[in-house]
């Protein structure tokens, strides 16, 4: 009723008129808002706010509205865009800006965009003060940080992770009491290796924020970096108690059972892992849930939402970074083409559920193969073939299913198809320059390791191989140097990389 009455007349006269209908609307959507909000019918609000757009011309409040309804029922994209026309409409607040940044970030795998929004919210926060300035340092920080993991060059990635650092450091002077920078400071230590100070600041973090799940895992991995592997286990399962069903928890638990208590132990828990993904999204897939309450239902429940930078692409330095909507954009795309060649189709839902199940299985394949099960790996594969046959991540376990044979000429295949899908994933270098090397091309082996070395340079195993073709090379002296490095890096390696740990703007 209140829609039908709306004044769309924007002539003078009706001036009085428009506003006191305007101001019924607004009345009217913000209850409806309450009440939809509550039963998470985020679709639904949608498409009232835009019928609501025909009578909201320059109206902020309304249009502010739409966007956090987008927002919450996933439409990330076209929230961007609407927040875009919010900061027009408000042009001394530094929240929109926030607001779409922190969508670059965590949902659209943006960082440049997203940098350039927190810029201007930190421009608009320091000539317009709101108590906001703290979060647009660490989102003008986190920018940077996103933004060195896609760079080409080491003199690009550490002058970015400078600016990042400073950033977070600022946030931190102008909020001693927030804890979002210490854990971002803690992990600018952790990958830098100056372990006792990234546990410091990992700790402050918690200090502030004892359930903060990010700084929990970041203590773990700090913990398995200084050889502390039994501590390490049982704060991960004190954490396990309070978050049962958080994926990225239970996988890193994965990796410490295997070190302290064995493969079988960790192959139970993987296989459990498995049990939780149906329990918490086969229902849902069933049920035919939409994507808003899928996003709510996972937040209240803890639940992993996959990034790419989780599970075996933790070290590889892709330019998805840390954004689970670049993996699955990518995993989704390669489905599309599969389905097109092969008839195959791809499983409906959302696409970062399967992805994870994917994950899964590649954790059981790798956990087989330290066993020297080929049998039981190759099976899992099948189940993983199943979900995204042309994953990269799958190729690489593939491949190495054919190392373990000795079939080095099939391995290579499947390990150059991983890189050119992603030439930036580490393992699928790493095997393919050893699987070269056993086959007699040491020079090329060698090549493609020094363009594993400069995506990641912390890599232990990269200067490791690195060592061994130069000493069958006959280089000696290179060699010891590139073992002595491996040594070193070795002493304060995680059980999992710390880029498993994702970036998100809180």
């Amino acid at each position: 009723m209140a829609v039908r009455n709306a004044v769309l007349d924007l002539s003078p006269e009706f001036q009085e008129a428009r506003a006191h209908s305007y101001n019924n609307v607004t009345a009217v959507y913000d209850l409806l808002t309450i009440s939809l909000c509550r039963r998470s019918q985020f679709n639904l609000l949608v498409e009232s706010f835009e019928r609501a757009m025909k009578f909201s011309f320059d109206k902020q409040h309304v249009w502010m509205q739409f966007a956090l309804s987008l927002i919450s029922s996933g439409k990330f994209a076209r929230a961007y865009l609407v927040l875009h026309e919010v900061a027009r409409l408000l042009p001394d607040n530094s929240l929109p800006c926030l607001l779409a940044a922190r969508i670059c970030f965590d949902n659209l795998d943006l960082p440049e965009k997203g940098l350039k929004m927190a810029e201007k919210a930190l421009e608009r926060e320091i000539a317009h003060p709101q108590n906001l300035l703290a979060r647009c340092h660490v989102a003008v920080g986190l920018g940077h940080e996103m933004m060195s993991t896609v760079a080409r060059t080491q003199t690009d990635r550490q002058d970015l992770r400078k600016k990042a650092f400073e950033s977070f450091s600022r946030a931190s002077a102008v909020d001693p009491n927030d804890h979002l920078p210490e854990f971002y400071m803690a992990l600018h230590y952790a990958q830098a290796r100056q372990l006792s100070e990234a546990v410091l600041h990992a700790k402050m973090a918690l200090h502030l924020r004892p359930d903060h799940i990010h700084s929990l895992h970041l203590l773990v991995l700090l913990l398995s970096a200084q050889k502390q592997h039994a501590e390490a286990l049982q704060l991960i399962d004190a954490a396990l108690e309070e978050y049962p069903d958080n994926f990225n928890l239970l996988c890193t638990k994965v990796h410490l059972e295997e070190y302290c208590l064995g493969v079988e132990v960790a192959l139970l828990t993987s296989k459990q892992m498995l049990q939780l993904w149906k329990k918490v999204y086969e229902n849902k897939l069933t049920e035919g849930i939409g994507p808003g309450m899928m996003r709510v239902a996972s937040e209240n429940r803890s639940v992993f939402q996959i990034y790419s930078s989780e599970f075996s692409d933790g070290d590889s330095g892709s330019p998805a970074g840390n954004s689970g909507n670049a993996a699955a954009r990518m995993e989704q795309a390669l489905s599309e083409v599969a389905s097109s060649i092969s008839g195959f189709q791809p499983k409906p839902g959302p696409q970062y559920m399967w992805l994870l199940q994917l994950h899964i299985w590649l954790l059981i394949v790798e956990l087989y193969l330290r066993q020297g099960q080929l049998k039981e790996a190759e099976a899992s594969i099948m189940e993983a073939n199943a979900l995204f046959p042309l994953s990269h991540q799958l190729m690489v376990m593939k491949g190495r299913i054919h190392e373990c044979r000795q079939e080095y000429n099939e391995a290579k295949i499947c390990f150059q198809n991983a890189v050119a899908v992603n030439p930036f994933h580490v393992k699928a270098l790493q095997h393919l320059s050893m699987v070269h090397h056993n086959l007699g091309n040491s020079r090329l082996a060698e090549k493609i390791l020094r363009d594993a070395v400069t995506i990641d340079p912390m890599s232990h195993q990269s200067w490791f191989n690195m060592g061994k073709v130069l000493q069958d090379m006959g280089d000696y002296e290179t060699s010891t140097e590139c073992i002595a490095t491996a040594i070193e890096l070795e002493a304060s390696c995680p059980i999992l990389p710390f880029s498993n740990i994702p970036r998100t703007f809180e």
